[in-house]
């Protein structure tokens, strides 16, 4: 069985919100390698008290890490400006270091959203995703044989994801683009189990470096100059060796664009 662990980046809203990208980023693995990887992701926060001044416990929240704010303000860890960024890129260093980690991404670009009553971004975000994973887990996954997995998130919007997870399971019609062909199949998701679970991120290690995924992808594609003094916008590319590349044809790294 696979875990895979979701968090965000961005908000989903379309009306006066400032950001025009929200993405969706996962972090896939199999119930063999649960207890290693965690191991090295423990083993690797043991040194964080005394290289870095921060508890082993602290949560990863990828926008106070890059903006130096919270736990990571200079006033409350040993880290300056250099040395904080330096610790984000490890963090993606050490997630690619994981061979059969394996990492979805979904980014809805909402500046070209197209508006419908039935469709949003919410939805369609997470339609691209669980899609993407119950075709990972159809095609055999990182070992080569066809498993069932589940979903573990960011405990928000609870109820609203439940519903389209029950919905998929009964109904998933995906379109030619998807299929390399023509029409529309309807392929629902029956390798994912159970609804969704929500967990607080603060006690997953797994869901943490979800939300550091997403905020680099975001802020590769919308640079910010503030950031981009220390070359943030390169740090996504640290994790090309476990990027689920199939996951999309139309980007090299695998992530799925919508509108294209």
């Amino acid at each position: 069985m696979y875990l895979a662990y979701v968090d965000e980046s961005g908000d989903d809203g379309l009306l006066q919100s400032p950001l025009s990208l929200y993405i969706l980023s996962a972090v896939i693995v199999h119930e063999t390698d649960w207890n290693a990887h965690f191991e090295q992701l423990a083993a690797d926060r043991r040194s964080w008290p005394t290289q870095y001044g921060l508890r082993q416990r602290t949560t990863l929240k990828a926008r106070d890490l890059a903006n130096g704010q919270g736990d990571f303000h200079f006033s409350r860890c040993k880290m300056n400006t250099r040395t904080r960024f330096g610790f984000y890129r490890q963090c993606l260093g050490s997630l690619a270091a994981l061979e059969r980690i394996r990492v979805l991404n979904i980014a809805i670009r909402k500046d070209v959203f197209p508006q419908a009553p039935d469709r949003t971004v919410f939805e369609t975000a997470w339609t691209f995703l669980l899609q993407r994973y119950h075709t990972f887990l159809a095609k055999g996954g990182v070992l080569g044989r066809v498993e069932h997995g589940i979903v573990i998130h960011d405990s928000t919007r609870n109820a609203e994801l439940r519903g389209l997870m029950r919905k998929m399971r009964a109904y998933n019609p995906v379109p030619s683009d998807q299929l390399h062909g023509q029409g529309v199949r309807d392929i629902p998701v029956t390798r994912l189990l159970d609804d969704p679970i929500p967990r607080d991120d603060r006690h997953s290690y797994y869901i943490q470096m979800a939300d550091i995924i997403a905020y680099s992808l975001a802020r590769r594609d919308i640079p910010r100059p503030r950031l981009e003094r220390h070359g943030f916008s390169g740090f996504f590319r640290v994790l090309e060796p476990v990027l689920l590349k199939d996951a999309s044809r139309y980007d090299p790294y695998g992530i799925v664009y919508y509108p294209k």
